[in-house]
């Protein structure tokens, strides 16, 4: 049986996370996330302190309500294949023109790596040929 050093009870080893700085019971370490993430929301989304690649003019913060502006206006549907943002597991990703870096739209995933792993010019051309037959 080990202590929680937040709660100071006594429970098995099951009931803790296998950190070694300190030994927190799971309620209470998931109790300090909890509290970390309201205190840090920019983190949530992964942008830290560093600038966006897509908004650089924007603080990180302006980064965040750009997205959910775009998210709004999609109505949290893919701008692709208009799949909604609950069923996917992460956030939908900023899709942009690589010439021009120029923001169209979010995109799942699934559109994202699509479009990424064609190429522009290919997915263009493959809507051509769909639309032929």
């Amino acid at each position: 049986m080990f202590k929680c050093s937040k709660c100071k009870e006594y429970k098995e080893s099951s009931e803790f996370y296998n950190f070694k700085k300190e030994r927190r019971c799971k309620p209470c370490s998931k109790a300090k996330q909890l509290l970390w993430s309201k205190l840090n929301p920019i983190h949530k989304w992964g942008l830290g302190l560093k600038k966006s690649r897509f908004w650089p003019e924007l603080s990180a913060m302006e980064c965040v309500a750009k997205y959910e502006e775009l998210f709004q206006s999609q109505q949290g549907l893919c701008a692709c294949c208009g799949k909604p943002q609950s069923a996917e597991k992460k956030r939908f990703a900023v899709d942009h023109d690589h010439k021009t870096k120029k923001v169209r739209a979010i995109l799942c995933m699934s559109c994202n790596r699509g479009i990424g792993l064609l190429g522009e010019d290919v997915v263009h051309k493959a809507a051509e040929y769909l639309n032929r037959f």
